[in-house]
Order: structure tokens, then sequence, then C-alpha cells
């Protein structure tokens, strides 16, 4: 047993306006609903300390009340109904802002994964100490995983973790990162997107801090369906996103930053490739500090626009 184990909070977000499937579908008359399979396989999960928040973002009435019945069951957990249409990015942050932040060592999100035993979590968070300068990690996922260099799907429980280096990318539907990078960023993941699509931005906001985004293979997660409701790569931003978003891509370029390299098939404005001189042998970005300073400016929502504060929400705690 690990006397000090790991503290981490995770935050699992669920979307389901008007109550889709619950109504007709024998699955939503039970706890067998994705969901809860991702609730029990989160609270499962040994040699961990773990704090779950389930983040809500204006599911129906049925949907609600069914959170709230599976908390009461497993009292494990606390929930957050958010009352207005914001993305999972920003109830993301909500969750983080409204917890006592400090006192993990650890991040997660994720709203539609089923961890294949209880010591996936462990495994995972062993990364961060067995290499060094690591800040982000992700697992394997069994389906729908895109990587630009094919190399790095691979689940093989022999196989130490690859580090994903800038222009690839990686869809591997959980996110761990530890307080080094959660520091850098205040605690906050980029939400200037509507959709959950904020993968293409990790290697940039890692390299920024000369940290490490590794992918495991020896982990292999269950992803149970496609929750994410985002569009379009060309009609994303928030609308409280203050300026031009490719334009804000292409004023990046001279300090290392690029867009959607992981995407051999994009096309203009979509592909936007960095500038590979403005990086050194590590990989790291030669003007670090100004990169991170950039991205800390244009990859977050200003408060005049969007205040978190202001967000109309309730809590039931466990």
């Amino acid at each position: 047993m690990n006397i000090n184990p790991p503290k981490i909070l995770a935050v699992i977000t669920t979307f389901n306006p008007g109550d889709i499937g619950w109504v007709t579908s024998k699955q939503g008359s039970s706890f067998n609903h994705f969901w809860f399979k991702t609730i029990y396989s989160w609270l499962e999960q040994k040699e961990v300390e773990l704090d779950l928040i389930v983040a809500d973002t204006i599911s129906g009435s049925i949907s609600r009340e069914r959170l709230k019945a599976y908390q009461e069951l497993r009292n494990k957990f606390n929930l957050i109904f958010i009352n207005e249409h914001y993305s999972m990015l920003v109830a993301i942050n909500l969750a983080i802002m409204l917890s006592k932040k400090e006192k993990y060592n650890y991040f997660a999100f994720h709203s539609d994964l089923e961890f294949q035993n209880k010591y996936n979590l462990q495994k995972l968070l062993g990364i961060f100490g067995n290499y060094p300068n690591t800040v982000l990690v992700a697992p394997q996922s069994d389906r729908d995983m895109f990587l630009y260099s094919p190399q790095l799907i691979c689940f093989n429980e022999d196989r130490v973790p690859s580090r994903i280096v800038i222009g690839e990318g990686v869809n591997g539907h959980l996110f761990i990162w530890n307080k080094r990078f959660a520091q850098a960023y205040d605690y906050k993941i980029p939400d200037i997107l509507e959709g959950s699509r904020v993968e293409d931005f990790f290697h940039y906001l890692c390299a920024a801090i000369k940290g490490n985004w590794m992918i495991s293979h020896d982990v292999q997660i269950n992803h149970l369906v496609n929750q994410d409701k985002g569009g379009d790569y060309r009609n994303q931003e928030s609308k409280f996103y203050h300026k031009d978003f490719y334009q804000m891509l292409r004023e990046g370029v001279p300090l290392g930053l690029g867009h959607q390299e992981c995407l051999p098939y994009s096309k203009e404005p979509n592909r936007i490739d960095k500038d590979r001189k403005l990086y050194n042998k590590s990989g790291y970005p030669i003007y670090d500090k100004a990169l991170h300073f950039y991205l800390k400016e244009n990859l977050f929502l200003k408060k005049d626009r969007f205040d978190y504060d202001k967000i109309n929400y309730s809590m039931k705690m466990k």
C-alpha cells in the first residue's frame, strides 16, 4: 500500500440537453449509462487519493435527477450543475476554481472513459516521477485516437512511455497534468474554443514551460462514447473571445506557435506550421518565456469578457 498516495482532482463533464436517451432507453432507467460507468471507474481506482467532481453543463432535469440519485448512492463525489450553456472547458475550469486546488499534486479531466483495471490511474501518475520534466500525461485509447506519428499508437505493456513533441498531437481522451503545469497557467486549461479540441495546444503549453507531454503505452482506457460537442475547427471560438482566432495564431508564429500540424489533411486557415528554427535540439522554444506569456494572454478568456465568478451554478456536495 502506498503510505503517501498522490493527491489528484479529477473532473468529469456531462452534457445532455433535452434528456436525450433517458426517456426511451432502458439504459437510462438504471445506473448503466456510460456516465455512471465513467464515475464508477474513477471511484474504483486504488493507491491514489482522489477527489472527483462531476460538472454538468445544462442537462435536462431527468439527467440531473439521475446524477443526484447516483451521487446519493455512491456518496463519493461532488456535483456541480451549471445553469447556462457553456463549454465543457469552462465547466472544467469552474470545477477546479471551486476546489481547494492548491492541495492537489495532479489534475485530470475526461467525460466518457472507463479504466481497464483499478491501478491504471496509479500507473499513469507514476510516469511523472519516473520521467523527470513530465508535466502532462495521456494514455492509449481503444478507439477514436488520432496521432500524427502512427508509431505512438501502440498498446504494449512492456513499452516505456513516449514523448509527444511539437508537431505531433494526440486525442487521448484523458489528460493528467501536475502542479507545475497548473500553476504556470493559473490552474486553467485553454477555454477560448467552444468544443473539446484543445489537444493541439497542449504540446505548446508544455514546451513553453520546458516540460514534456508523455503518452503511455502500458495503459489503455476504454473510450465509451464520443460526447464531444465541438463542431467544425473553423467555427469554434467562444463568443466571449476577444480577438480573431486565426489572426492570433499567425501573430504567434514568430514565437514558435503553430496550429493543427497534427492534421496532415488540414488546409489554410486551419493549418499553421510552426517555424522549426525557433526550437532547440531538446524540442523547446528558444523564446520560451515570450511564448509562455503569449499563450497565457491569448488562449484564455479575459475576465472583462467572461467572468467565472458570475456563472450561474449550484453545487451538491457528497
